[in-house]
């Protein structure tokens, strides 16, 4: 369950390791409670081991709120799960 996950930080670890050479300073990720919880946790556990100078800052939101903060600055990595079948778009 957590592979794409891991896939997804370490695709935001490679664009933000490009801009500037080096990993940056902090990261701040927003999610869902649930998603936090149980798999961002355990994929922080890795990152952490890989990059320990970088500080990860995690805040929750529901997924618009997740996708404004992103678009804003306010985050930068945002995790959505996807809808499920019969759900409305939003």
């Amino acid at each position: 369950l957590t592979l794409p996950l891991l896939a997804g930080v370490d695709l935001a670890k490679e664009v933000l390791h490009q801009k500037s050479g080096r990993p940056p300073e902090g990261l701040t990720l927003v999610s869902g409670m649930r998603m936090l919880l149980d798999e961002v946790a355990l994929a922080l556990v890795e990152f952490r081991k890989t990059y320990p100078g970088v500080r990860v800052r995690c805040l929750y939101a529901d997924d618009r709120r997740v996708e404004a903060m992103v678009e804003h600055g306010e985050a930068d990595l945002g995790l959505m799960l996807e809808p499920g079948p019969g759900s409305a778009p939003q």
